[in-house]
């Protein structure tokens, strides 16, 4: 029946356990087996120890018990005997710590046939002793009894001189999980392809008891864990299911919503039967004791089932059955069975919002860090346009000696780099009050140039505030501002529709203006190009002296040749 169901059990615990004591089955053989048989024995066994290395890494809660206890039979057969007792020292200590009555017993009766082989009676005793306690402790009484009746001298020292006993014929006693193992296989099924959707798996797992058990009611109750101890702080039902399976009716589901009123219960405040099942594993009421374990006086059903899904230090539910039978041992240990495999696929959904919590984490910050880079990249290479603009106007200013091409040159290299329309550059001196003249202009296609409009300082309060402020004066839209003529004679004539203007000085004296118009838009001036215009002002007006003293230079030039064929005339 077992090779059977073999291939309906694959990712079931239940085949790692039939592998487990496959192995311990072929270790067994190898004593007193021909060395080739042995060989082709300890070849099997070395696939099963890959295995299990394998699921030990995934997780040693479930497998790292049945790995050391495989690793301690394969290293009594090759006579390792140093490596053998550590590994069964380490396998009795993980039965101990994980409550594993079945492998406690058989580790100890391992570890006394080893101390055996090498002549260690006392340790094998004491052994002996340890799986015989075992085995009472895990109910399995006859087992405890053979084991007295094989070793009476150390079991029964009492009766060490009696003869032993003849062995009655035990007849075989069918399995408790003997019968209709299809259901359980179903549920367990359901399970596997659902570990990446907590709420389908839990509804699975609700839907695969409603398969097992004739329940009349059942919860699904997820624990939230303190993130400084670890511990179970308060619990939550999730999913609810009402039905009768013996009725064939459908289920009735009811879904806990995200933003519940009801607040989540402690253990404290939950009916006695949840904190049971939870130090417990499992916790059964019939009749009798259903009135301590839940005292519900509208719980109509007398039978209640609550069975812990996971390790007490890493919980993940309680799976709590209402029901107006008793389970019989086959439904019961049927039960226990898809709890385990609820637990291992509760555990894959857990891992994967782990992983999936921090992969997305690790995203967000890697985008961030990506967007970072790219404004600051952004801003070095503004940084380094605007240095290479200052730095190509101030060369070109200093790098002529034209007064009438100087200031023309860094005209159009501001005009080019901002894009604007026109870009003009006025002289001022000290005391006029009529109009600036316009020295040097930049022209795109198409637009009015302003040698015939000289630029108005009376009645133009945007001339008067940038000869009077220190700092620009930035107009998206000319036309919301109150205007006077003939400013506004001025910019309709020069179809200027958005301003950047600022003065310029030398050694604190103003000697001119520095301006971008647009005229095909009205333009919206960013801070960077605020901030690279005003950084702008310091060399044109490092320029307008240039051109004076370039234009003194010429006049006394002049004079000095008119003096000298005056001379020469006389």
């Amino acid at each position: 029946m077992a090779l059977h169901h073999r291939n309906s059990v694959t990712g079931l615990l239940i085949q790692a356990t039939c592998r487990f004591y496959a192995a311990l089955c072929l270790l067994a053989i190898c004593d007193g087996a021909p060395t080739t048989q042995r060989q082709a024995l300890l070849a099997k066994v070395a696939q099963i120890q890959a295995r299990f290395r394998t699921w030990s890494r995934q997780a040693p809660a479930n497998f790292e018990l049945y790995t050391a206890l495989i690793e301690a039979e394969r290293s009594r057969i090759l006579g390792h005997w140093d490596a053998a007792e550590a590994d069964y020292n380490r396998a009795i200590a993980l039965a101990r710590t994980q409550g594993h009555g079945p492998v406690l017993a058989l580790a100890h009766e391992l570890a006394a046939r080893s101390y055996r082989q090498q002549h260690r009676l006392q340790r094998a005793a004491a052994a002996l002793k340890q799986a015989h306690r075992a085995y009472q402790d895990w109910g399995a009484e006859a087992k405890a009894e053979a084991l007295a009746a094989d070793y009476p001298e150390i079991l029964r020292p009492g009766l060490s001189g009696v003869a032993r006993p003849q062995r009655e014929a035990i007849a075989l006693v069918p399995s408790p999980l003997d019968g209709n193992l299809s259901p359980l296989l179903r549920a367990c099924q359901r399970l596997i392809p659902l570990t990446t959707d907590r709420e389908a798996l839990t509804l699975a797992i609700l839907q695969g008891v409603a398969e097992l058990v004739p329940a009349d009611r059942m919860l699904l109750l997820t624990p939230e864990l303190s993130p400084e101890s670890g511990q179970v702080t308060t619990l939550q039902w999730r999913v609810q299911i009402k039905g009768q399976r013996q009725s064939q009716q459908s289920l009735w589901v009811k879904r806990s919503p995200q933003n519940d009123p009801r607040p989540a219960k402690t253990l404290a405040q939950l009916p006695p039967i949840f904190a049971t099942a939870f130090r417990q594993g499992m916790a059964v009421s019939g009749p009798r004791q259903t009135a301590q374990l839940h005292p519900n006086p509208y719980l109509s059903s007398p039978h209640l089932f609550c069975l812990r899904l996971g390790l007490p230090s890493n919980p993940m539910a309680l799976l709590y059955v209402e029901s107006a039978v008793a389970l019989a041992p086959p439904q019961q240990q049927q039960f226990e069975l898809l709890g385990q495999q609820a637990a291992i696929a509760l555990s894959h959904a857990r891992t994967q919002d782990v992983l999936t919590q921090a992969l997305d984490q690790h995203t967000e910050a890697m985008y961030q860090e990506v967007a970072e880079r790219h404004l600051t990249e952004q801003q070095l290479a503004q940084q380094l346009e605007r240095a290479q603009i200052i730095a190509t106007v101030t060369q070109k200013i200093r790098a002529s000696l034209d007064p009438g091409t100087l200031l023309q040159a860094a005209a159009a290299t501001i005009g080019s780099a901002f894009q604007s329309s026109r870009c003009v550059i006025h002289r001022h001196r000290a005391g006029e009050t009529g109009t600036l003249p316009l020295v040097a202009e930049y022209l795109a296609p198409g637009c009015v140039s302003l040698q015939n409009y000289p630029l108005p300082i009376k009645r133009n309060p945007y001339a008067q505030a940038t000869l009077e402020q220190e700092g620009v004066v930035a107009l998206n839209n000319i036309y919301s501002h109150a205007m006077e003529n003939p400013a506004r004679v001025f910019f309709l004539h020069t179809q200027t529709k958005s301003l950047l203007a600022i003065k310029t000085c030398h050694q604190g004296n103003t000697n001119g203006i520095l301006a971008l118009h647009q005229c095909d838009r009205f333009r919206q001036w960013s801070a960077d190009e605020i901030d690279l215009f005003c950084a702008l002002a310091d060399p044109v007006g490092v320029g307008h002296a240039q051109v004076q003293q370039l234009e003194a230079e010429q006049q006394q030039r002049q004079a000095l040749e008119a003096a000298k064929a005056k001379i020469e005339k006389l």
